[in-house]
């Protein structure tokens, strides 16, 4: 191949269906020779990897330089590897990719809006106006702690983690006045949810939580008197029912730690 490629990323395609099936990138070499990275994936003597199935199954038809297709190349150095690392993420979401690995920088990789709003939220409440705020609506909000959250969890398992289980006083699972059920990782809000009814553990399905860990629940800790483990259903907060979702709360000043305790009543 003539040395105009310079740095350079390349995706592995099925000629056929079109798919990218590997994202790949190559450096320049000295006197800007082409990095001839691309070809060696098709360099082995057995198929081992998914990768290499795919390419023995696409050679029975095809020639290699179909399958390599070049993405960008002549990059400036050092953005290569960004390019690379970016079309793995957004592939990833809905393409079956053999790469291993993610691509460098994956702390910089593809996130959630909310995880970004965890991470890097300028938004911030004070713990005494989130207070005031349930005065004046008249409302509870019922703030919890979700230890167990992971930035890849689907909006219904944020949701099932949120609702389920929490130890109640009976008074406040009866809904004596409305409720804001507030999700909260560390200091920061991901969502809030309005409680429509508390219900016992284990009543409805949960996509996080099966039979063993309800029971595992239900026998540990001390419940105080007149709390037994419940689990909420309801529906995402609208912006006028609660408007500080993906802020940060605060208490004088300083990111509100959590004590032992993951439930806290505002009223």
């Amino acid at each position: 191949m003539l040395d105009v490629l310079g740095n350079y990323v390349y995706a592995l395609v099925d000629p056929g269906t079109k798919e990218i099936f590997y994202v790949g990138m190559a450096s320049k070499k000295p006197n800007n020779r082409t990095n001839e990275r691309a070809t060696k994936h098709f360099d082995f003597d057995k198929a081992v990897t998914a990768k290499e199935k795919k390419i023995k199954s696409l050679l029975q038809h095809y020639d290699k330089f179909q399958i390599i297709h070049i993405v960008r190349h002549n990059l400036p150095d050092g953005v290569a590897v960004h390019v690379e690392a970016a079309l793995i993420d957004a592939l990833s979401t809905n393409t079956k990719l053999t790469n291993l690995k993610r691509g460098d920088g994956t702390k910089l990789g593809i996130k959630t809006w909310a995880q970004v709003a965890i991470e890097k939220g300028t938004d911030f409440i004070e713990l005494d106006a989130l207070e005031q705020f349930a005065r004046e609506k008249n409302i509870r909000l019922t703030l919890l702690h979700i230890k167990s959250y992971r930035e890849d969890l689907e909006a219904h398992e944020i949701y099932d983690l949120t609702r389920g289980y929490w130890r109640i006083a009976q008074k406040k699972a009866n809904l004596d006045k409305p409720t804001i059920a507030v999700a909260c990782v560390g200091n920061a809000i991901v969502c809030a949810y309005r409680v429509v009814s508390w219900l016992p553990a284990g009543t409805t399905f949960s996509s996080v939580f099966d039979k063993r860990q309800i029971e595992v629940l239900q026998n540990t800790g001390v419940a105080q008197e007149g709390n037994t483990l419940k689990e909420f259903i309801g529906q995402l907060a609208t912006k006028a029912e609660f408007p500080y979702s993906q802020y940060k709360i605060t208490l004088n000043g300083e990111p509100l730690v959590w004590p032992q305790q993951s439930i806290k009543h505002i009223e």
